[in-house]
């Protein structure tokens, strides 16, 4: 039998960039945060996903696109952003800074 090796970690030994972004993203974690039905959601992250990969912009110009475009209030597709990575729908390096004004990089989209 393999032995394991216990440890309690706690915020202390969480890396601060770590921390910042789960405090991004962590208001986000459920569908009826975001302001949306589930039907905008998915038609929002559909959209967002393809501009996210295909463009080389920073995030909050993508969501205030897809604001535009699909016609929700500004700042409805940022929530949709937190919650797909709060959700892991959309996978990136928690350990980068996630930042609004900067491009993100998926790792992987579930969608």
């Amino acid at each position: 039998m393999r032995e394991t090796n216990w440890r309690v970690l706690t915020e202390l030994d969480l890396p601060e960039v770590f921390k910042k972004n789960v405090l991004w993203i962590y208001h986000r974690f459920h569908a009826d945060e975001v302001g949306l039905s589930e039907r905008e959601i998915n038609r929002v992250a559909t959209l967002m996903t393809k501009w996210v990969v295909e463009r080389d912009a920073p995030l909050a110009e993508i969501a205030a696109d897809c604001d535009d475009q699909l016609g929700v209030l500004p700042g409805n597709s940022l929530s949709v952003a937190r919650y797909l990575i709060a959700q892991r729908k959309w996978l990136v390096d928690m350990n980068q800074p996630i930042e609004p004004g900067k491009r993100l990089i998926l790792l992987y989209s579930h969608l």
